[in-house]
């Protein structure tokens, strides 16, 4: 429950995030329009009225009594640029208010709870922003104009090292979503040869590669970056270039043997791209052993229509993890505007030592009107094919709304805190919901209160969620039936 607010407000950012992400696969006129005003610094306000429509954990009373909590209050998220300001709102009040942003080396989270105490600001690094270290929240997708940009770039610098192997190679070679190549540029390397080259190139090459990584899986970006560095060719090296019929460049496709942290792995890239698809695929798998390092990603673009997958896998002995997405959007013009309709699915499983599932299906319904907009977002969570929770969101949004910043009056810097001291800031984000509930709790009847901090309880615990530490020596969230209170003489 404590994370919730957050999730909701992660959503909205990440459906408005997709024309961002996509780059050139244009389907949508109001997207579009909306993504770039977005680019060029325009700022997006969405408003939202929350509405849990499927709870199965909690009764009704219980539920009921959410909803009669949510029916007074609205969720606001302002976006400018990578910074983005949410508030929860009672009218015109700000109940509580959570701004987010980063740079190129940082991303911060500032909290103003309203109950007393002052706007923290939370700093750490891109790698591990703070949302994530200290919510276990966080919202992503693919940036396909980031990879793109630095696949370009990759290539740009590689070639100088390359022209001497070049040879030209009549053969078709089909790409998904992109098309049919009609002949290729072979460099061949020998294990000599393909090490020379690294030596001399890996200079240039790394920082790219940082940037082509960190754009297809966030998770693992930092770890295969350091991985890289360590890195070295053991056996051939064979690039193709895939041409397409006016010999322009279409796709790339590199096989060898690398040794990665002491161990040899068969390295395959293949993929391309154009203005309406793009299909990458990334295998590592260690020559002895389970090991493997994999990622795919593919997305499509046609009248009005955008289609899409995305998949990471990590085995490292005991360790899995596997990461999903899917993307199926929409657009239908209509006298009153566009109207962009679909699913958005994303999941997360670690199985191992440590186990965790992250399932969440997000159905937008969007009506678009020049610099306006309306509609419904539903967010999901799901455990297998069982809906967990539902919320549905009435959305309005406009363009152009300023945005105030928060003013924080403390600091603190989670790169340089203890884990004892990361917990606590944990404790303390995580919590600062809580005092709205409590307001709300007291006012409800006796067993309608009790009822409610039971189901939440249950449901916590459900989650593993642990019971905040309570200090206060008259805790409002001790239930006390008036009518057995004994009067101290």
């Amino acid at each position: 429950m404590r994370t919730r607010f957050v999730s909701l407000l992660l959503a909205l950012a990440l459906f408005f995030a997709i024309p961002a992400y996509a780059g050139t696969l244009s389907f949508s006129p109001g997207l579009d329009a909306w993504g770039a005003a977005h680019e060029s610094g325009t700022s997006i306000n969405l408003t939202a009225q929350a509405d849990v429509t499927a709870w199965p954990d909690l009764t009704p009373e219980t539920l009921a009594a959410i909803q009669a909590w949510l029916a007074g209050r609205q969720l606001s998220l302002t976006v400018q640029g990578k910074d983005s300001l949410a508030q929860l709102l009672a009218g015109d009040q700000a109940l509580l208010s959570l701004q987010t942003g980063q740079d190129e080396e940082t991303a911060f989270l500032t909290l103003d709870a309203q109950n007393g105490q002052p706007a923290a600001r939370y700093v750490s690094g891109l790698d591990n922003p703070p949302w994530q270290a200290l919510l276990g929240q966080d919202a992503w997708l693919p940036d396909l104009a980031a990879f793109e940009n630095a696949i370009l770039k990759l290539a740009q610098a590689a070639l100088p090292h390359l022209v001497a192997f070049e040879k030209p190679v009549k053969t078709a070679t089909s790409i998904k979503n992109v098309g049919s190549g009609k002949s290729q540029l072979v460099y061949t390397l020998n294990k000599e040869e393909a090490q020379a080259f690294w030596q001399a190139a890996s200079g240039d090459l790394l920082p790219l590669l940082d940037t082509a990584i960190a754009a297809v899986t966030k998770e693992q970006a930092k770890e295969l970056s350091n991985t890289l560095r360590a890195m070295q060719p053991t056996g051939a090296l064979t690039i193709k270039r895939i041409l397409n019929a006016d010999e322009q460049d279409l796709g790339l496709q590199i096989t060898g043997t690398v040794q990665v942290d002491g161990k040899t792995r068969k390295l395959t890239l293949f993929g391309g791209m154009v203005d309406k698809g793009l299909y990458i695929s990334f295998k590592l798998p260690a020559t002895r052993g389970n090991d493997t390092l994999t990622a795919q990603i593919s997305f499509a673009s046609d009248k009005g229509k955008l289609t899409g997958d995305w998949r990471t896998s990590l085995i490292a002995g005991k360790h899995r993890r596997n990461t999903t997405g899917s993307i199926t959007l929409k657009s239908v013009m209509a006298e009153d505007g566009e109207r962009v309709s679909g699913k958005l699915s994303l999941t997360d499983r670690v199985t191992g030592e440590e186990k965790r599932t992250i399932e969440y299906v997000i159905t937008p319904d969007i009506r678009f009107s020049g610099d306006s907009l309306d509609g419904s977002l539903i967010l999901q969570e799901m455990a297998g094919k069982k809906t967990r929770r539902e919320i549905k969101l009435m959305l309005t949004g406009s363009l152009g709304a300023p945005m105030t910043p928060l003013a924080p009056m403390t600091e603190m810097d989670l790169r340089a805190a203890t884990p004892e001291q990361v917990a606590a800031a944990a404790q303390q984000v995580k919590t600062a919901f809580m005092p709205l509930m409590t307001d709300y709790l007291l006012q409800l009847p006796l067993e309608i209160r009790k009822l409610v901090l039971h189901d939440l309880g249950r449901d916590a615990r459900t989650e593993g969620e642990s019971v905040p530490v309570v200090t206060q020596d008259n805790s409002p969230f001790t239930v006390i039936d008036e009518s057995t209170k004994e009067e101290t003489p």
